[in-house]
């Protein structure tokens, strides 16, 4: 599964971020929501963006943090070329190829972030990604979750697929990127905010919230606690 989504994002890694407002209803709620609630006890956190892709959610959160020192780790080295085009002249922010689910996590983080990666998991694999994130929180610690959700029911499951796949519909798409979209889309494998939740919770979270919700898409945050 690992060479499977290496090998869908590879391809749309240069289009990546243009694409985003066209397949992610509510963009700008989704990113601002997440930003805002990814909170740190200092100015100048050491921050983990999880699946990070080009580095999307990381420049947000720079933008709160511009002295945090981030790490952005993805199985795609060509979607961390356009991170490290990004951020060029930035020498806090570092790069790291890497499958997190097999790998684990290296370092103690103030903040670890992610977005609309880890529903790629399998779901032991997902509960083992929140252990990995809580033992690697330094105390009062951060992770933020933004990501996509399985729906409570199959019928709002069925509805939250139509739902998403009208919103697409509303942009031009070329049959090539729609075929390609579509094949990425076979790759994902939600789970239900509730059992996610839960698993955090099994992970030792102390604090876990669903801030933002919209339809298929979701913000989760969690807290870790110094006891």
């Amino acid at each position: 599964m690992e060479n499977d989504v290496k090998e869908q994002f590879d391809v749309v890694s240069k289009h990546y971020d243009g694409e985003r407002r066209k397949l992610v209803p509510g963009f700008d709620d989704f990113y601002g929501t997440a930003t805002y609630f990814a909170e740190s006890i200092t100015d100048t956190p050491r921050i983990l963006d999880l699946g990070a892709g080009t580095g999307l959610f990381s420049a947000f959160i720079l933008k709160k943090y511009p002295d945090a020192r981030v790490t952005l780790l993805d199985v795609s080295d060509k979607m961390l070329d356009v991170a490290r085009g990004r951020f060029a002249g930035n020498s806090n922010v570092c790069y790291v190829v890497a499958d997190y689910c097999t790998s684990g996590i290296s370092g103690t983080f103030d903040l670890i972030i992610s977005a609309l990666s880890i529903h790629h998991l399998e779901d032991d694999d997902k509960k083992r990604v929140f252990e990995n994130v809580y033992a690697a929180l330094a105390p009062h610690g951060m992770f933020v979750n933004a990501d996509q959700h399985l729906a409570e029911s199959s019928r709002y499951a069925e509805r939250f697929e139509g739902y998403w796949r009208d919103f697409v519909d509303r942009f031009e798409h070329s049959r090539e990127d729609m075929d390609r979209l579509m094949r990425r889309r076979q790759l994902d494998k939600e789970a239900k905010l509730s059992d996610q939740i839960q698993w955090l919770r099994d992970a030792g979270f102390r604090t876990v919230e669903c801030v933002y919700k919209h339809a298929l898409i979701s913000v989760m945050v969690a807290e870790k606690s110094s006891g």
